[in-house]
């Protein structure tokens, strides 16, 4: 059996490889699932705040991912990035939390700094798109509180729970 200083030893480790990937990629997947929980899973970009523990993302106000966050706020977030050649090198982390509509975005200024890069790409590269509708007018801030979080490296797994948590499931 463990002790309670190599529990948190294990933790502050597996704490520090879920901010890493976080803190690199910039491209996730959300989950939520609507009053029947049925899942819908997109990619969105994000940003991570350490010192919170939140994800942030960016997404219009009249998506399929708000009024599920409305009905049923908690949620799945995963980054998961994938080596073709070695699947032991697989890595990624899945996040367990409750997602709060924050603020109205109506320019990429409004965001917090650490979205405004991925975002002001985004529209600069897919202009026509975004004057087609999908303009930051119609945008809305998404928090993320985590509540549980796993790290995977191939088939190693190391889960870790935050004290703060507003979520109450486990991972299944």
């Amino acid at each position: 059996m463990r002790s309670l200083s190599e529990d948190l030893a294990e933790d502050e480790r597996t704490l520090a490889l879920v901010e890493g990937l976080l803190g690199e990629e910039r491209i996730g997947y959300i989950c939520t699932g609507d009053r029947n929980n049925v899942p819908h899973i997109t990619p969105v970009f994000f940003a991570y705040i350490p010192h919170l523990h939140e994800i942030l993302f960016v997404t219009d106000r009249t998506s399929k991912k708000i009024r599920n966050i409305i009905d049923n706020p908690h949620v799945s977030f995963t980054v998961d990035i994938r080596h073709l050649e070695d699947p032991f090198k697989n890595e990624g982390v899945m996040i367990n939390g409750t997602a709060m509509i924050s603020d109205v975005i109506t320019d990429v200024d409004d965001l917090p700094g650490t979205l405004r890069g991925p975002y002001r790409t985004y529209i600069e590269r897919f202009d026509r798109i975004v004057k087609r509708g999908k303009r930051m007018d119609r945008s809305i801030l998404v928090r993320i509180i985590m509540a549980k979080a796993a790290y995977w490296m191939g088939t190693d797994f190391h889960p870790i729970t935050f004290e703060h948590s507003l979520y109450y499931g486990d991972f299944a």
